[in-house]
């Protein structure tokens, strides 16, 4: 749980997160996974750059419910890899000029074979500024642990493509179409009822191949996509579910995967191999598909 610590001008907050630190601190330094927690609940990340070395600087929008943004960046200041991260962190009007800097560190530290996180703010302007914050980073901290697995909660990966929806629909349901980004599979048809299966090795354990066995369960023609997904000779069974929704000429694809806590407990099955998994495949090879690179 979070433990707010407060003084005037400042915060303190702590969480134990069931993952190990190499996996917490890249939840805190890679976009693809910055993507899908660092904003509070019902707020989504765009534009997100990060250039991670002393002197590097970040930026991203926050985007409100009601398509509102709010600019946020700083500068990294201190950085010593899956223990500490130190930077400037300053919202910004909508022309960019700098509302107000505070100071922001992070810490790692292995508990137990967990990690705990200790997360400081100073330098804030007001103390209804510091409750806003806590606030903030309270519901982040709720989305990351999501993130990483606690309370078998479910993986939801999103993105936003520049993209028109057709497109994108196309890209996740058409055979000819996933061989560029997806699996190889035999055969494949958007049909409720319908069953394929495909090899797929797991890099992280020596190559080992794993036979997937899917049905697909829903299709709503541009909007939703699901199948079940499990592994030959092994216990569980999980769903993966695709949902689409336009925004202006772009598209958002939520994955959500639902019941990775069914599968053994095993490294094969661990939920960091599926949120590496579904980061690479939805944010880059997707990505790269639907967005060729303009001539």
């Amino acid at each position: 749980m979070n433990t707010p610590e407060t003084s005037p001008l400042e915060l303190t907050l702590t969480r134990l997160f069931n993952a190990p630190r190499s996996l917490v601190y890249q939840a805190w330094t890679q976009p693809q996974y910055l993507s899908n927690w660092c904003c509070p609940h019902g707020f989504s990340i765009t534009d997100l750059h990060g250039d991670l070395r002393a002197g590097g600087e970040w930026h991203t929008d926050i985007v409100a419910p009601d398509g509102e943004r709010y600019p946020v960046g700083g500068t990294y200041l201190e950085i010593v890899p899956d223990e500490l991260l130190v930077m400037t962190h300053i919202w910004r009007e909508d022309d960019g000029t700098p509302e107000h800097e505070t100071l922001l560190s992070v810490r790692f530290a292995d508990e137990a074979g967990k990690t705990r996180v200790t997360l400081h703010q100073t330098k804030l302007k007001s103390i209804e500024s510091r409750d806003g914050h806590i606030g903030g980073w309270t519901q982040c901290l709720e989305r990351l642990s999501s993130l990483l697995g606690e309370n078998h909660a479910p993986l939801v990966v999103e993105r936003l493509f520049s993209a028109p929806l057709p497109l994108v629909w196309k890209a996740i349901t058409d055979n000819e179409c996933f061989k560029h980004w997806y699996f190889d599979l035999p055969e494949f048809r958007a049909e409720v009822g319908f069953e394929f299966s495909f090899d797929a090795c797991k890099r992280s354990e020596g190559g080992e191949k794993f036979t997937h066995l899917c049905r697909v369960t829903k299709v709503v023609p541009e909007k939703e996509l699901a199948y079940t997904w499990r592994y030959e000779g092994h216990e569980g069974d999980s769903l993966v579910t695709f949902e689409l929704k336009p925004e202006g000429d772009k598209t958002r694809l939520t994955l959500t995967h639902t019941g990775l806590e069914t599968f053994p407990a095993s490294t094969h099955f661990a939920r960091g191999n599926f949120l590496d998994g579904w980061t690479h495949l939805i944010g880059s090879s997707l990505r790269e598909f639907v967005e060729p690179p303009k001539a």
